[in-house]
This record gives C-alpha cells, structure tokens and sequence, in this order.
C-alpha cells in the first residue's frame, strides 16, 4: 500500500458491490495505513461527513455525487488486504492513483471532522 492508492473493496464476502477507499496517509510505525471510504451522496445522509464532498472528475472511477464517510475510516496494510480476500472480500487496487490535490483535500477534511472515529485521529500525523 501507499499514499494517494485507491481500493474498491467489497461490502461483504463474496459480492461485487463495493465502495472505493482511498489511502490517505503514509505507513505508520505500526505498519498499517489511514483509509477513507467513499460513497455516494444521498439526501439525509449524515450531515458531518458531507464535508468532504466529491464530484464526478474527482477521481476517474466517481460517477456521482460522492462523500467520504470518515466514520467507517480504517487501518489496513497489504496482510488485512489479504486476510479479507481470503475471508472471501473482493479487494481491487484501482490502476489510477488519486491526485496530490484530492488526498490534500481528504486529508484536510479528516482533520477537521466529528466523524473520525478518535483512535483514528494519531495517524493523522503521517499526513506528512
């Protein structure tokens, strides 16, 4: 895994449907990574993770209206990446990496949400 990598990483085992998470910051010391999941914007969604909205030509694969949920942010490196396609997890590196721009401003909004779960909040320091 690295910085600015986008996974589509399936909602349960053994299905296709799936959201796209994007790797937000560097390794940490414990060798795992902050990753945001996306998903698309719907009236009533929670209103703290509509701070960090993304619009078609964000990123190639969003074709809609698109927010990141930062209350589903996880910790993953590539053995969780492996354990979940083995526990029957669809787990796809995309082939474009996210923009500078667009992980600055994922990582932007992380910072300033409610939503981030507060074990989550250290690794904000390998931001850098």
């Amino acid at each position: 895994m690295q910085l600015g990598e986008v996974y589509h990483i399936s909602d349960d085992a053994f299905s296709v449907n799936g959201h796209y998470h994007f790797v937000i910051s560097n390794e940490a010391e414990d060798g795992l990574y902050l990753v945001v999941n996306c998903t698309t914007f719907r009236p009533g969604c929670h209103v703290e993770d509509g701070n960090c909205i993304l619009e078609p030509g964000d990123y190639i694969g969003i074709k809609s209206k698109s927010i990141l949920a930062f209350h589903r942010t996880r910790l993953l490196n590539d053995a969780k990446l492996a354990k979940a396609t083995t526990a029957g997890y669809t787990v796809f590196c995309q082939p474009t990496v996210a923009s500078p721009d667009l992980i600055k401003k994922i990582q932007q909004a992380f910072e300033v949400s409610r939503d981030v779960p507060e074990r989550f909040r250290t690794y904000g320091f390998y931001f850098r």
